[in-house]
Formats: C-alpha cells, structure tokens, sequence
C-alpha cells in the first residue's frame, strides 16, 4: 500500500513538474511574441536603415540608430514571381540578388532582411523592379552596414502594382 501510495505521488509530481515546465514555456513565447501564435514584430536598430532611435540590447556594437520597418508589405502571388538568388557580404555591407520572372507587366517592390546566421536583422534594402511578361528580369538590392560572418538574406517582402 505505501509502495503504490509512493509511486502515484511520483507520477503526480512528474505531471506537475512537466506542467510548470510547459507553462514557463509557452509564456515566455507568449511575452515575447505577444500570445496567439502569432509573432509581433520587434524593432531592432541597425546601421545602414533610414530612422533613429536608440540601439536595440540585440544589435552588433556598431548598430547606428535606425530602425529595420516592422510593416513590409508582402502578397503571396506577387512572391511566388520572385527568386532570391544570390546574397554576399560586400564591404559596404550586404548584397542580395535574384529575378523576377511576371505573369503581367508590373513593378515589383522587394524588401530583403540581412540577418546574422542567428537570425538577428542587422540591415535590409528595397528596390523596385518593372518587370516584363514572361521574362526573367533581373534584381538586385543592397544596404550599407557591417556584415557579419556568416551573414544571410531573407526575402521579406514583394508586392506588386
């Protein structure tokens, strides 16, 4: 009787413990990206960006103040026309490139994030494409920053008018 009193008290303690866990768990997401599943965006500063403001805690020591746009317009079909294809680290800072290959002549803006390879954005750039029916056109987008080590691009946005 005390064996099985003890092992139904171990079990009870295993659930509790494995749901305080969870419950720190998913709060901290909660904290973090606002509840719901769903990510808020987190202004960062970052050298090369229009804006000001003082450098986020998360920013590279040489982090001008500025701001990376926490609202970038994106449409799913206007993406699906777009390739990222090449993203290198320059002296001046970062450099990403690709085609946009349209079903319907259009200009295209793209918005790229340069992050380190933890993910962190430490610059982006826009540019804007006027594409023709059918064919690949080529674009290319770069910021001024101090790019670090193992730097990568991510396309972040692409709308079409």
């Amino acid at each position: 009787m005390v064996t099985a009193t003890r092992t139904r008290l171990r079990r009870a303690a295993a659930r509790a413990a494995a749901a305080v866990a969870a419950a720190v768990i998913v709060g901290g997401c909660t904290a973090q990206h606002g509840g719901g599943g769903t990510p808020r965006p987190v202004s960062q500063a970052v050298a090369g960006s229009p804006g000001s403001g003082p450098p986020h805690r998360d920013a590279p020591a040489d982090a001008a103040a500025a701001r990376i746009p926490l609202r970038v317009p994106n449409s799913v079909t206007a993406r699906r026309a777009v390739t990222l294809a090449g993203c290198t680290a320059t002296s001046a800072g970062g450099q990403a490139a690709g085609t946009v290959t349209a079903p319907r002549a259009a200009a295209y803006t793209i918005t790229v994030f340069f992050t380190t390879s933890k993910a962190t954005v430490v610059g982006y750039a826009i540019t804007t494409v006027h594409a023709t029916p059918g064919r690949a056109t080529p674009w290319q987008a770069s910021s001024d920053f101090r790019a670090p080590h193992g730097m990568r691009c991510v396309l972040r946005g692409v709308a079409a008018r």
